[in-house]
């Protein structure tokens, strides 16, 4: 009779092991499904949106659906779809010019079980900053009933309005600024522009152009829009040699960076306070070049916001988005601007 019982067990112990082996080789072949499909903007767009609103959407050609650059999800109101500087409404027929299709509670609801991919849980962490980065990078920022604890957000309930901000990869911008930023060497540089300026989209070419190129780069991504990772992979093009901190605070990351991944360039966005400055400071005295994005209109008011008090970035480039794409003006070390005479880089 033990024996029985004990072969019964011994049985079910294999049986619950072989189940268990099975469920995670299913679970890590869609998870790398998941992966290999994540580079793709459209089918970004289409896994993350409500379904009523993704069929709608994708009626549109796919020529211009690759211009999108956000969208404005409001309960009660049209949705607004913004394409460069021309906002369109939704209908039957996709884009149109007039105000179309209104977003209701019930999308509302829809999209965040669709955001949280089922699970309540998924993304709370992000959450209590007011925004989600999803799948291809995109950042899907929140508003609705904020809840405070001890002075503090620790989260939003009954979201009501949605700004999506898709991300977008265009290959070979970098190299259009390339002399004038970078002569011998890296230099470490700032980008800085108005909000939808171009700023990642340039951080994460700057990326993948350095990295092919030899150089050691740690990627420090604090809202996993440059890389969009997935199961801790990238599934955005950042070259060969990138080392990425996914969903790492900026100064914490530059900081275990130079610790212990030994990089030619640390690349990160949108600095903020003393903390980032400091680690900043650190790594360029360190001996590594620091590419990184700010929020600013103008060389002016980069300057107020103390940038130019002894960071140590040696190019600063205004990147700015018109009807014939995005310009660029290059700034040096003492924030005058530069231009290139002989193929040399000199002030004007």
């Amino acid at each position: 009779m033990r024996k029985e019982r004990h072969k019964e067990c011994r049985f079910g112990t294999l049986f619950f092991i072989y189940a268990c082996a099975v469920s995670y080789r299913l679970i890590w072949e869609n998870q790398k499904s998941i992966c290999t499909r994540a580079g793709d903007f459209t089918e970004n767009l289409r896994y993350v949106l409500p379904v009523r609103i993704s069929e709608m959407l994708f009626q549109t050609p796919r020529d211009k659906l690759n211009t999108v650059s956000e969208l404005r999800l409001r309960i009660g109101q049209p949705v607004i779809v913004r394409t460069g500087f021309t906002e369109n409404g939704l209908g039957e027929r996709g884009l149109q010019r007039e105000p179309g299709t209104v977003f209701s509670a019930a999308d509302a609801l829809a999209f965040m079980t669709r955001i949280n991919e089922h699970s309540p849980y998924a993304h709370a962490q992000s959450m209590q900053s007011g925004f989600v980065t999803v799948r291809g990078g995109h950042r899907i920022g929140m508003g609705g009933q904020a809840v405070c604890s001890g002075g503090q957000v620790s989260g939003i309930v009954g979201q009501s309005c949605f700004c999506i901000r898709c991300a977008h990869e265009v290959k070979g911008c970098f190299e259009k600024i390339r002399s004038l930023v970078f002569t011998e060497s890296v230099c470490s540089c700032l980008f800085f522009s108005l909000p939808g300026g171009g700023k990642t989209t340039m951080l994460r070419d700057c990326c993948r152009a350095l990295s092919r190129e030899g150089y050691n780069v740690s990627l420090i991504d604090e809202r996993n829009e440059i890389a969009a990772c997935c199961a801790g992979v990238p599934t955005l093009d950042l070259g060969t040699r990138c080392d990425v901190l996914a969903g790492c605070p900026r100064s914490e990351g530059m900081m275990m960076a130079l610790r212990t991944l030994a990089p030619d360039v640390i690349i990160t966005d949108e600095l903020g306070g003393e903390k980032d400055a400091e680690a900043v400071r650190d790594a360029i005295n360190g001996g590594v070049a620091v590419i990184a994005s700010a929020h600013a209109g103008s060389i002016e008011e980069l300057k107020r916001r103390g940038y130019a008090d002894g960071m140590g970035f040696e190019r600063y480039v205004y990147l700015s988005r018109g009807a014939g794409g995005t310009a660029f003006r290059v700034y040096g070390q003492d924030m005058k601007p530069l231009i290139m005479r002989g193929g040399r880089v000199c002030c004007i």
